[in-house]
């Protein structure tokens, strides 16, 4: 009967991608944990890709990792995000992070926000902190859909394929 469905780590699409016939479905952890963690809200990550594309050079983006993990070499956060959007955007972006519980008490000045799965977190919390964005009115996006976007368009819409009827 085969594969029904593959989870990969998100830093692991740029290959999976291209492994992986299209007819089996595959996601990342990171994309379900946002889809759990949000109650199914994954569609406001999917919304907040769109904003990469108004980016422009000097805007200010936010990372946050809903954890306080010890940062090593190449981190998914601090190192790898930023370098990728420089190479796919091409801009010189402001970007702040978030770690843990702290978040910035001005979210408005953000023109994105690129969150974690939040696996660390429990739900409550991490829907408060979505919550304050979206009530300033700051795009959000998951890193798993980030780092799919960043491989490719097609892949983005691959991970999300499951949860959308």
């Amino acid at each position: 009967e085969g594969l029904k469905l593959i989870i990969t780590d998100s830093q692991a699409m740029d290959i999976l991608d291209k492994w992986v016939p299209q007819s089996i479905p595959l996601t990342t952890f990171s994309v379900m944990m946002a889809n759990y963690m949000s109650y199914g809200n994954l569609g406001l990550f999917i919304k907040g890709l769109g904003a990469l594309s108004l980016l422009k050079n000097g805007d200010k983006i936010l990372i946050m990792e809903s954890c306080n993990h010890n940062r090593q070499g190449d981190d998914i956060g601090t190192s790898q995000i930023p370098r990728l959007i420089k190479e796919k955007l091409g801009l010189e972006l402001k970007i702040n992070f978030s770690f843990g519980r702290v978040m910035p008490d001005d979210l408005s000045q953000y023109k994105l926000a690129i969150h974690c799965g939040g696996c660390m977190a429990d739900r409550q919390k991490y829907g408060r902190r979505i919550i304050k964005l979206k009530e300033a009115g700051v795009p959000v996006t998951n890193y798993g859909l980030f780092l799919s976007w960043a491989h490719s368009p097609r892949a983005a819409k691959r991970v999300v394929k499951i949860f959308q009827p």
